[in-house]
């Protein structure tokens, strides 16, 4: 089976104009995916996915870095053995490279918005108890490391841990817990360098309440471990309240949410800058991909609504503010955007996100879709001297094929996408 994406962006003034040697320009993103899977047996599986990811004409900063360009590459390669244990149980063992999706993918996904995504070697168990699935996993993550020949995992950087996810019988709700665990041999944080270990203990819930048009989404975790010899202490928390609207066939879903991420408190020692570890960051945070799940404080609303059948449109407002006056803030990949250092101004920006989206058919989809970023006195006042007031983010067309995948004056920057 195959699948194909073509995304053209167009930025204006990225990165609020301290973008080098160029902060305008358009390009043109494509990726395809080819994938083979063979069902010996009902209880054994051999999967294979390659993977091209290119580049057309990119000058933005780094250009045609490793982040936009991975020619030829295995993105999932491994074997699935299930052990039947009656009726209401199984395991499923499966070893080799893989993508990990949990849950939300707040934390651990592939990632697919992304040029290239995440991907892992190592092990992983699905067992199965009634309605009940229970993962407990061991990998090791597959840096991008050359462009044009396969990656290899490296053991600089592991993932491990347990996700279980189910429905909680005494409330109509379903729940997610997991444990999460990493140990990276250099890891930085507002100036804290050094091996990483971090254990991140969290859950999630969701669901309808009662037989109200109300559902609702609650998800935290807490991280505890080291930097070096600094200790770690951080969080996150997500809330979510969604209405739809009883108005036929438009069926216009109206949503408040609120996000939390620690950041730390000042400088060197200990560490409370939550890790965001391998989310599936585009999903969350604003499309223009300027703001991760570190130091920060988002309040944020929209409305989805499906005005004709096949094409959904959706308006989104994010604010943002630094949760921490000493810490950095972090873009989507937890790298550095603009440092905490300077000014004590918590007040990041605004985002708006208008976003089109048609399904053709199960396997061709079209999108059309506009960010902007209006900068508070955070980005103010940590411009660099000379850099141009105005930012215009990425304006985007992609195509699908091959089937939907299981489960983003004053400076401006603004993104618009289009997916065809």
């Amino acid at each position: 089976m195959g699948r194909s994406v073509s995304r053209g962006e167009y930025f204006r003034h990225f990165l609020f104009g301290a973008s080098e040697p160029k902060d305008t320009d358009a390009y043109l993103l494509s990726r395809f995916r080819l994938s083979a899977d063979l069902h010996v047996t009902p209880y054994l599986r051999m999967f294979a996915e390659g993977k091209s990811a290119m580049s057309l004409d990119r000058d933005l900063q780094g250009g045609r870095t490793t982040a936009f360009v991975d020619e030829v590459d295995l993105l999932n390669g491994f074997v699935d053995v299930m052990i039947p244990l009656g009726d209401l149980a199984s395991v499923t063992v499966r070893g080799g490279r893989q993508e990990l999706i949990f849950g939300s993918q707040r934390l651990v996904g592939p990632g697919d918005f992304t040029q290239v995504p995440h991907t892992f070697d190592g092990g992983a168990a699905f067992v199965r108890i009634g309605d009940w699935t229970i993962t407990p996993f061991w990998t090791l993550a597959v840096p991008i490391i050359n462009k044009y020949k396969f990656n290899d995992s490296t053991t600089d950087q592991h993932l491990f841990g347990i996700f279980s996810t189910g429905p909680l019988h005494l409330l109509p709700v379903n729940l997610d817990l997991y444990w999460l665990g990493v140990n990276n041999a250099l890891a930085t944080f507002n100036g804290t360098s050094g091996r990483e270990h971090r254990q991140t203990l969290g859950g999630r819930t969701w669901g309808k309440i009662d037989q109200t048009n109300l559902d609702f989404e609650v998800e935290g975790a807490g991280q505890f471990g080291s930097v070096r010899s600094g200790n770690i202490a951080a969080g996150m928390f997500t809330g979510v309240l969604g209405y739809t609207l009883p108005v036929p066939r438009l069926s216009p879903r109206v949503y408040l949410e609120f996000d939390y991420a620690s950041g730390d408190k000042s400088p060197g020692g200990n560490v409370g800058t939550f890790n965001q570890l391998f989310p599936n960051a585009h999903s969350f945070l604003g499309y223009i991909d300027y703001i991760g799940r570190q130091n920060i404080i988002s309040a944020s609303g929209g409305l989805i609504m499906t005005p004709v059948r096949d094409l959904i449109l959706s308006l989104q407002q994010y604010f943002f503010w630094r949760a921490s006056d000493r810490d950095a803030i972090y873009n989507k990949a937890g790298a550095v955007l603009r440092p905490g250092t300077g000014t004590t101004a918590r007040y990041v920006g605004a985002e708006v996100d208008l976003l089109a989206t048609y399904n053709f058919t199960r396997h061709v989809q079209f999108y059309a879709g506009y960010s902007h970023f209006f900068p508070g006195q955070f980005i103010e006042n940590t411009a660099r001297p000379g850099a141009a007031t105005s930012c215009m983010g990425p304006f985007s067309t992609r195509s699908e094929q091959g089937g939907p995948r299981m489960p983003s004056g004053r400076r401006r920057a603004s993104r618009t996408s289009h997916i065809g």
